[in-house]
């Protein structure tokens, strides 16, 4: 029998940066693990898994949403730092 769901999502974004730099980015300034969409043939996408603890999800959530969509700046900071090293996943 087929699953009927999963704890997983792809996020769609709004930023002109490839997923590889966001989710690196938010990696290493938030501390917050996703999936980059550019693995799974989506890009412009963030995977996210929320089938965690409603506590731990929260925080992470939290700062994804800091990092993401409240603090863009600091992606797009994060990329011109990297000017044209390519980011390894």
């Amino acid at each position: 029998m087929p699953p009927a769901a999963t704890a997983l999502a792809f996020v769609r974004y709004a930023l002109d940066l490839p997923s590889l730099e966001v989710a690196h980015a938010l990696r290493e300034r938030a501390s917050v693990l996703v999936g980059a969409g550019a693995h799974f043939g989506v890009e412009n996408h963030l995977r996210i898994t929320h089938g965690l603890a409603p506590a731990y999800l929260d925080q992470a959530l939290s700062e994804f949403w800091k990092r993401l969509v409240v603090r863009r700046y600091v992606l797009i900071q994060y990329h011109n730092e990297l000017g044209d090293d390519v980011v390894a996943a």
